[in-house]
């Protein structure tokens, strides 16, 4: 459902959606005769709300609850799709974003990596990853903008290091937090307040509007400087252009250096899974402890084969005391999906047959 995807991806205001919903539907109903720029309006609700409902019905179809293709909702939301883009608002860096998250599911005849290059570019036009920037309107608006910016950034990192392509944006350009931890509800009860860059008191949650999301990110971030510090001394060595500032020290890792990043990024992913939030009751399969317990392996088992990569490009055979952890670590993978698929709680996308792929090699 579209609340599950929400919860992980919260790029559209929730409010923004069903009043979109109830829009559409109520000019759909209507009898009067559209203007030009109403015609223009029109196309852009039914873009959005068509890519909504693709999204939203991505598992229901696939679970055999409804009957109607998520890509009959994909192509209809296209053929709304020619001049209504500008490239230069946070709108149009939704409808990319939703285009590209489709595109996770379903091939769609063009590469998720360009789109979400695409969006970033807009974004640093924008200034969307400076703290300081043009005035917003209020609390609401400044939230939904680092919300967007942090979905393309999340989508740049997993698709950049899928491809082996270099990231949109590094990190210490970046200048703005992740986003409050706070319901819908209590930013629009704010809306008349200044924006400022902490979150007001009262407002912040343990479990708020964006709490997966936010952890999710952070867990992002890990995974983008385990592939920098490591992945970049295989790339050092192969001659390959990278744009890592210490590119030259990590070129020289001797096996030792090697364990030791091991240790630190391990202890590091341990620190995320500790502060994952705990929901008693979940509303999604995000939310479950079995879900963050999957990323957690994931992880681990990207930061295992890094090392292995890194020390086996210095000497002629992996080093036994990390193979026993690979293994086991990616039969936890497989055996934490295959849980989550058994319950219906995730369905297959492009990304997981590559995660099973890259797992069952390890096992062979």
């Amino acid at each position: 459902s579209l609340g599950g995807f929400h919860v992980q991806h919260t790029l559209l205001e929730r409010r923004e959606v069903m009043k979109l919903y109830e829009t559409v539907y109520q000019q759909h109903l209507g009898s009067r005769q559209s203007t030009l720029a109403e015609s223009s309006a029109q196309k852009k609700n039914l873009f959005k709300l068509n890519l909504v409902f693709a999204l939203a019905n991505v598992d229901p179809y696939r679970k055999g609850i409804s009957d109607q293709h998520p890509f009959g909702y994909f192509t209809a939301g296209l053929q709304n799709l020619n001049g209504i883009m500008s490239f230069e608002s946070i709108q149009d860096i939704q409808g990319f974003l939703l285009i590209a998250r489709f595109g996770l599911y379903y091939y769609i005849g063009c590469s998720i990596w360009e789109i979400c290059q695409i969006c970033l570019r807009i974004c640093i036009e924008l200034g969307l990853h400076k703290r300081t920037r043009g005035p917003c309107q209020n609390l609401l608006e400044e939230q939904m903008r680092r919300r967007v910016f942090w979905e393309c950034y999340e989508l740049d990192r997993f698709s950049s290091v899928t491809l082996g392509r270099p990231f949109g944006i590094e990190d210490s350009d970046i200048e703005i937090d992740l986003t409050f931890d706070a319901e819908d509800e209590d930013l629009e009860r704010l809306i008349h307040c200044p924006v400022e860059m902490r979150p007001p008191v009262g407002v912040s949650s343990s479990n708020g509007e964006v709490a997966v999301s936010n952890c999710c990110l952070r867990l992002g971030r890990i995974t983008c400087r385990i592939h920098r510090t490591l992945h970049s001394a295989e790339t050092s060595r192969s001659g390959t252009f990278s744009r890592s500032k210490h590119n030259s020290q990590t070129s020289l890792f001797e096996p030792g250096d090697a364990y030791q990043l091991f240790r630190d990024f391990h202890a590091e992913l341990i620190s995320w899974r500790r502060s994952c939030p705990v929901f008693l009751e979940p509303q999604c399969p995000a939310q479950s402890q079995e879900w963050f317990q999957f990323l957690f392996n994931k992880e681990k088992l990207t930061l295992i084969q890094a090392v292995i990569d890194c020390v086996h490009s210095r000497t002629t055979f992996p080093p036994r005391e990390l193979l026993n952890p690979c293994h086991n670590t990616a039969v936890a993978v497989i055996r934490n999906y295959d849980d989550l698929r058994m319950r219906g709680q995730v369905t297959y996308s492009w990304s997981y047959l590559q995660l099973m792929l890259s797992c069952g090699l390890s096992v062979i």
